[in-house]
């Protein structure tokens, strides 16, 4: 068995699994999220008593700070998030970029205040994204005591899921259709999504309650050596 040569067919074959892969779990986040994506931009507003104004404003910036967010380039506008390099807990929704704007004007019988707040960071699949968003608003408005956890579905977890069931259906057609060598491009899919599976798992454990999709990376693992035993076997017996 000869994996190198002048043409690493399963080379191309192994790295197009992986790009489809990918781009299947995007797909998969969209549909789970229930085809929300974008900035998931929402505007509220509050009408409040003159006498109240200052008390409002000043609790809306003491839960803003609480939360991580930090005053931005202009008056009113308040920044949170930015994922940490080699945090793998790093991307719950606190930490994915976003703004909120604060702006307040006399509508002559109190204050109107106006609320919006968007992701800067574009959301492609919602995993709880909507309903934090909304729990920041009602938080630092004063409609809720306390911020909830919103959990966050793993998108690693999600991948090596898709990748690891890629890599089992792969192996089934290259082998009706006859395609050598299969071990090397089914190893290239599954090992990649078996990785990422892991560090799923460790970020998952790392962030019990906001972090969701345990079962998936587990299955992932499981599918991808599924798929390498299977492919090892099949190479053995071409090689008979």
């Amino acid at each position: 068995m000869n994996f190198s040569g002048a043409n690493p067919k399963w080379l191309l074959v192994g790295f197009g699994l992986v790009i489809g892969s990918m781009v299947l779990s995007w797909v998969a986040a969209i549909v789970l999220g229930g085809f929300k994506f974008g900035s998931l931009e929402r505007r509220v507003a509050h009408q409040i008593a003159r006498e109240e104004y200052a008390a409002f404003w000043e609790r809306m910036c003491q839960r803003l700070l609480q939360l991580g967010f930090t005053s931005g380039p202009q008056q009113g506008i308040f920044l949170q998030g930015g994922s940490e390099f080699g945090n793998m807990s790093s991307f719950t929704h606190a930490k994915t970029k976003k703004e909120l704007r604060a702006t307040a004007y006399d509508n002559g019988a109190g204050v109107t205040v106006e609320l919006s707040l968007r992701y800067l960071d574009p959301i492609v699949g919602d995993s709880g994204e909507t309903a934090y968003r909304d729990n920041v608003l009602d938080f630092v408005s004063g409609n809720i005591a306390e911020m909830r956890v919103v959990p966050n579905r793993s998108f690693g977890a999600v991948n090596s899921f898709i990748g690891g069931s890629v890599a089992c259906v792969s192996l089934v057609i290259m082998n009706l259709i006859g395609f050598q060598p299969i071990l090397p491009a089914i190893c290239m899919v599954a090992i990649t999504y078996m990785v990422m599976a892991i560090i799923a798992i460790v970020a998952i454990r790392s962030k019990p309650g906001e972090l969701t999709g345990l079962w998936l990376a587990i299955a992932g693992i499981g599918l991808g050596l599924l798929a390498i035993i299977g492919a090892v076997g099949l190479q053995a017996r071409a090689a008979f």
